[in-house]
Parts: C-alpha cells; sequence; structure tokens
C-alpha cells in the first residue's frame, strides 16, 4: 500500500452517464405540467448559480398541491420563485447568471433576485414534496416561474447541470385552503473570523413578520412547511415554537 496516495487532496469525480430525465405528471397518470433548465456548463473550479424565468402558459389560475425535483450530480440547490412585482420580470428563457467567469456579482441577477417571492424547492435538489389533503398553491393566470440551480465544481473538467421541475395540479373543488407564503429573514448579523458564531432570532405573529395575514381576522395561521437554506460553513440550524404553553 502506498501511503503517500492519500496526501493528494485534488477531487476526484467521475461525471455520471446515467442521469435520467424526469417523467412530467401526465405520464404518472396526474394533472400538471413540467418545467426544465435544460443542460448547462460548470466551469472547473467554480460553482454556477443561475436563474431562468419559465412560463406556466396557464390560461386560469392554477393550484399546486405537489411539487417534485431532480437534477443532476453536485447541485447545491434547486428553488422556486415567484415575483413580488409583476410590472418588471426578466426576459423568459434567458439564462441569468449570478457570477461571472473571474467569480464577480453579476449586479443586474443579483438586484432582480429582491423581486422574489419563496415558492418551493430547497437545498434538496431531488425532492417530492405534497401538501397536506385540502391545501395547494394558488398561482393567477399567465403565471411565471423563476427557477434557480445552484451547482458547483471542484474538479479541473468541466462538469453539467440540469433540473426538471414536476407542478402537480389540483381541481379548485378540492382545495380547502389556499397556502401563503411567509418570508423571515435576518439580515443584520455579521460573522468575526477564525469562530464558531451562534445567531438567535424571534419572529413573531402580532409584528408583521407575516405578510398577507389580517389580524384579528379570526383565522388561525397554520404553518405548513418551513425551510431553512445553509451554505459550506453552516453547521448547524434549529427552528423552534417560542411562547404558549407546550
Amino acid at each position: 500500500v502506498d501511503a503517500k496516495l492519500l496526501d493528494d487532496t485534488t477531487p476526484s469525480f467521475t461525471e455520471p452517464t446515467d442521469f435520467i430525465s424526469l417523467d412530467p405528471p401526465a405520464k404518472e397518470g396526474k394533472t400538471g405540467l413540467q418545467l426544465k433548465v435544460d443542460r448547462f456548463i460548470v466551469a472547473p473550479n467554480f460553482e454556477r448559480e443561475l436563474f431562468v424565468r419559465k412560463p406556466l402558459n396557464n390560461a386560469e389560475p392554477i393550484y399546486i398541491n405537489r411539487i417534485k425535483l431532480k437534477s443532476r450530480s453536485n447541485s447545491h440547490h434547486m428553488v422556486l420563485y415567484d415575483f413580488r412585482s409583476k410590472t418588471s420580470l426578466p426576459v423568459v428563457d434567458e439564462i441569468r447568471d449570478l457570477r461571472n467567469l473571474d467569480n464577480s456579482l453579476n449586479i443586474l441577477t443579483f438586484l432582480q433576485m429582491s423581486n422574489h417571492i419563496f415558492l418551493g424547492g430547497g437545498t434538496d435538489p431531488n425532492s417530492d414534496y405534497t401538501f397536506p389533503a385540502g391545501m395547494a398553491i394558488q398561482l393567477p393566470a399567465n403565471a411565471s416561474i423563476d427557477l434557480n440551480p445552484h451547482y458547483f465544481n471542484k474538479t479541473s473538467e468541466s462538469l453539467y447541470g440540469e433540473n426538471y421541475v414536476n407542478l402537480y395540479t389540483v381541481p379548485l373543488s378540492q382545495v380547502k385552503n389556499v397556502v401563503n407564503m411567509i418570508n423571515l429573514d435576518n439580515i443584520n448579523f455579521t460573522l468575526p473570523p477564525n469562530k464558531t458564531t451562534i445567531i438567535t432570532t424571534d419572529f413573531n405573529v402580532n409584528n408583521n413578520n407575516f405578510d398577507g395575514f389580517v389580524e384579528g381576522s379570526g383565522k388561525s395561521i397554520v404553518i405548513v412547511s418551513l425551510t431553512s437554506h445553509s451554505h459550506e460553513r453552516g453547521k448547524l440550524f434549529q427552528i423552534k415554537i417560542k411562547g404558549g404553553v407546550r
């Protein structure tokens, strides 16, 4: 045994040749539609994160109760976004990179991110999530979604990214509750170098953290799903209920 081989820290990776596309909902006997990010190159020693707006071509509002994702290897995340403002949308089917090849930030793409509303997906790029019975996301007629794949490549050769998104739909007659999105964030903290830092933030229902919910309406707020998002240096993410008798 040559123990010196262990001193070579060069990443070794072979691009899988058996990647299979995701069947659309119709092939499963389900109603819905499929969106795709066509195969793209991830440059050597580079992480590529991009956005591409895809139209749903829906003449009427649709109700989505399941989101299924499939991605190639080395994917950090796959996220789906709606848009807060529909008046200044990116060009349909145009690839918008977050970083240039010299790793500098693409400012226009970065600014466009402030118009996003989270819809689905997350750090698991091959997830399959179904909402509880009677619940669905409503998307208006002629809707479009920003698809956001993120891949990393620590090898010296080009790799590929490719993503499929299945949106399964149900008729309005089966929807008892329309799911709304909440966006709870904390952007006012710093991380000192060379140490582990713990950040704790509280979000209360009664201090305008839940956009779109009218306080005093008599309706209870039911949290269907919460998704955390962390990168390479993150060690732990915890979500806890605060207040009341538990």
